[in-house]
């Protein structure tokens, strides 16, 4: 018989690696020794009304998904019990928090944990009986997956769990969703890139851990030396405006374009030359390896599991955070010399296949549900 297994979610909307890690799951997984069923709290979002398309079940609980809220507990244990799940599979702190707790209530067999972030975590009026909480619903969770070294190693260390609880599975990119729908070049045109323009990009909610303001800064130095620079940036967040105003300030606004939060990622990277992540704080992109697995060279921040995705160097570039002259010293050698870019797209395209395919990615997750 096929053991059931439920993925919780707040939502499956879009923005999210780990939304977009669920879709790729449920694709490649086998589906004739597991029983897959998927509930969101909030709601079910974008890429959770395409699963329910491929014949899945998404359940809407409409919950709360406040840490506080005994309430969702009890839904959520009425919601177990009724479906008699033998695995629970929780993704981020707040939902792997109450999932948790209901799952033990609910008498769950298995229960894991999905942890994508080492920072950020806690409320800080409330961090320290979080972490107590947290360190006690881990004695009953199977195991953490954690989707870096870094990220297991940090929160074992900083929360005292036991190192030995926690599974490093990486994210994982599905290349066949990488596959860009237009042409480069009359997309290139679409978009104001001219033909001997370097178009730089950067995908990311627009946050002050995601390091935007370097990269403006890096632009602004780069420019005297490769004037025919191009940067887009993807992406909606609280700090938008105010790196619109810097960019403007800066006499920038001919070489930036602000393109917002987009469905046609495959089509974006495709026109790059460049792929820039100046982040001072990471866990494990998935915008670094989508733009590898489409050959794009990288510039990324040695900064969370960036070591871990770009590898020894030859896959990418590799430079201190909050150091805009790294960034700008690292685009202005990838503008100047193609042979570099396509070298090191090449070697960064192959790594993605070879360490972070689907296929190795779920083979980790069935042997954690048949241990």
């Amino acid at each position: 018989m096929a053991k059931k297994i439920l993925y919780l979610h707040n939502t499956l909307g879009l923005g999210g690696g780990a939304e977009a890690l669920r879709a790729t799951v449920i694709k490649y997984i086998n589906k004739d020794k597991y029983d897959i069923r998927l509930c969101c709290l909030v709601r079910k979002g974008e890429i959770g009304d395409e699963i329910e398309k491929l014949g899945f079940n998404v359940d809407l609980l409409n919950a709360s998904d406040k840490i506080y809220n005994i309430g969702t507990i009890f839904k959520l244990c009425v919601y177990l019990l009724r479906n008699k799940v033998d695995i629970l599979q929780t993704a981020f702190f707040n939902v792997n928090l109450l999932g948790r707790a209901a799952g033990i209530l609910a008498g769950v067999p298995k229960i894991i944990d999905e942890e994508h972030s080492y920072y950020e975590r806690y409320n800080p009026r409330l961090g320290f009986i979080l972490r107590r909480i947290n360190k006690y619903l881990s004695v009953f969770t199977y195991k953490i997956i954690a989707c870096a070294d870094i990220v297991a190693q940090k929160i074992s260390s900083e929360e005292n769990i036991p190192l030995h609880k926690f599974r490093v599975i990486h994210n994982t990119v599905d290349p066949e969703r990488m596959r860009p729908v237009r042409s480069r070049d009359s997309f290139r045109k679409e978009l104001n890139i001219k033909a001997e323009e370097i178009a730089v990009g950067f995908i990311a909610s627009f946050a002050p851990r995601k390091g935007h303001v370097f990269l403006i800064d890096a632009l602004d130095k780069c420019i005297k030396e490769v004037p025919g620079l191009k940067l887009l940036l993807i992406g909606a967040g609280a700090l938008k405006h105010e790196i619109e105003a810097m960019v403007k300030e800066r006499g920038l606004s001919a070489r930036v374009s602000f393109l917002g939060v987009r469905r046609d990622i495959p089509d974006i990277l495709s026109v790059l030359d460049i792929y820039v992540q100046p982040s001072l704080a990471e866990a494990f992109s998935i915008s670094i390896t989508e733009a590898m697995s489409m050959g794009v060279a990288c510039v990324v921040t040695d900064v969370g599991g960036n070591r871990e995705i770009i590898g020894d160097g030859e896959c990418g570039i590799l430079v201190a955070p909050k150091d805009a002259n790294a960034l700008k010293g690292a685009i202005v050698r990838l503008a100047q010399d193609a042979d570099l870019r396509k070298r090191i797209g090449k070697a960064a395209r192959e790594r993605i296949r070879r360490v972070f395919s689907p296929e190795r990615y779920v083979n980790s997750l069935e042997e954690l549900y048949d241990d």
